[in-house]
């Protein structure tokens, strides 16, 4: 469970420190700290996939993509634009969350709290000759709670995801 709480510690750090310096709804405390969890492979942990497309051709692409298999783009983080407007530079980076409202409302209807894994993210960055898309996958969930009964809806929206993202990635 620990290994799960610093993989959560993780994800909390990374979101709040992509928030405006006048943001602050989310104040973590500054005892946290987390190492990647042991044990966990990254593949099991996240699925990537790699793409030659021009990086603003593939955020679109994951937009449209997404929209076919009627999950709604909820919202679009330009983290490189976030950080370099605070003096920090990293390649493109942008965060597009995505949801499917009828599966959102099974799982909630089941437990409320699974609300702190939604939604779900699809992540692309820019690397020196191909440009990357990156997300936790949704099936991870039965890990993190292994006593609730999701029926088939985590399997289902990693594998549209997964849909989305290839054929976004061309």
């Amino acid at each position: 469970m620990k290994k799960y709480l610093a993989l959560l510690a993780i994800l909390v750090v990374g979101f709040t420190a992509c928030q405006p310096e006048t943001d602050s709804r989310m104040d973590v405390p500054e005892t946290i700290t987390a190492d990647v969890p042991d044990g966990i492979p990254m593949d099991e942990l996240a699925y990537k996939q790699e793409s030659s497309r021009d990086f603003d051709e593939l955020v679109a692409a994951v937009e449209a993509s997404a929209a076919e298999r009627k999950f709604t783009v909820l919202a679009k983080h330009d983290v490189h634009q976030t950080l370099t407007s605070k003096g920090m530079e990293i390649p493109r980076y942008t965060i597009i969350e995505v949801c499917n409202g009828k599966y959102a409302h099974s799982i909630l209807s089941e437990n409320m709290d699974v609300g702190m894994f939604l939604p779900c993210r699809i992540a692309v960055y820019e690397g020196e000759s191909t440009n990357t898309l990156v997300m936790m996958r949704p099936t991870l969930i039965r890990t993190m709670m292994p006593d609730q009964d999701f029926g088939s809806i985590p399997e289902d929206v990693e594998a549209t995801l997964i849909e989305v993202m290839t054929e976004a990635a061309g």
